[in-house]
């Protein structure tokens, strides 16, 4: 037996080496563009006008990406305007959080190493230094980070043994998935993935005793908050900017083309791709 387990460990840290190899080139890229960055194109327009805390709340300004608000400001009053460096670490930072927490959270539906297999073709298809390596692209990066913490909060539920605990855990999800799509409107594509976990959630919910409107109205906060916010607030403001005025439903099969050419540019990640989600 313990030979086996031996031989076990030993073929599954040779499974990770080549995804670990891809992730340290990647990191080492990462840090060498880092140093030779700068400002650019809509960095400008954020620094000068989210500089200071009069527009916190400016809907307008940020085209419904309430991220912008927090990023900027919080960014033009730590590190002032000298150098872009302290905004891509942030930046980046924040997206390398989220993928982290997204890692965490779905580790229970795929062994560790198909894990790492995640992770190194994330970093393969370098698709993610355009968000890491420009600090408006933030909204993306902290509409990642408020993923994977939703994913963390719905993780969580089901492993709650309290029912107020995980109500508690579905409502600190809800807030998480308001601000996917507060982050970035276009995010608004993971409410079928908010639906799933509320399916998934519902039953655990339900087997403690416990009032099932009020369950109802917890899971049902998942679904409505995002939704309201990118009714009322993202879809309108976003629309109203002219690079996004010819929105609608006829793009969605180039904006596919579009991702899938990004994050799995060869027939080889695609071949990838497909066996992960078999196994999984």
């Amino acid at each position: 037996m313990a030979i086996s387990g031996v031989r076990f460990k030993t073929s599954s840290f040779v499974a990770r080496v080549p995804p670990g190899v891809v992730v340290f080139l990647s990191a080492t890229v990462w840090i060498a563009a880092l140093l030779r960055s700068n400002f650019f194109a809509d960095d400008f327009y954020l620094l000068a006008n989210f500089s200071g805390f009069n527009n916190l709340f400016n809907v307008h300004l940020n085209e419904g990406q309430f991220a912008v608000n927090i990023f900027w400001i919080l960014g033009t009053t730590a590190f002032g305007y000298g150098s872009a460096v302290p905004y891509l670490l942030l930046n980046s930072s924040i997206l390398f959080g989220g993928v982290g927490m997204w890692l965490v959270a779905c580790r229970r539906r795929w062994p560790a190493t198909c894990g790492w297999w995640v992770a190194g073709l994330l970093a393969a298809n370098a698709a993610w230094m355009t968000t890491a390596l420009w600090s408006a692209n933030s909204t993306h990066s902290a509409a990642l980070f408020a993923l994977g913490g939703a994913m963390l909060c719905h993780e969580r539920v089901l492993r709650a043994g309290e029912l107020q605990a995980a109500r508690s855990w579905s409502l600190l999800g809800a807030t998480a998935w308001l601000l996917v799509v507060a982050s970035d409107p276009l995010y608004v594509g993971v409410v079928p993935i908010i639906i799933y976990c509320c399916l998934i959630q519902r039953p655990h919910l339900l087997r403690s005793a416990g009032s099932s409107w009020l369950t109802n109205a917890v899971l049902l906060c998942n679904v409505l908050l995002p939704c309201l916010y990118f009714a009322l607030i993202g879809y309108p403001q976003k629309s109203a900017v002219a690079a996004y005025s010819g929105s609608s439903l006829r793009f969605i099969a180039t904006d596919l083309r579009f991702y899938l050419n990004q994050m799995a540019p060869s027939a080889i990640i695609k071949a990838v791709y497909l066996s992960l989600g078999i196994v999984t």
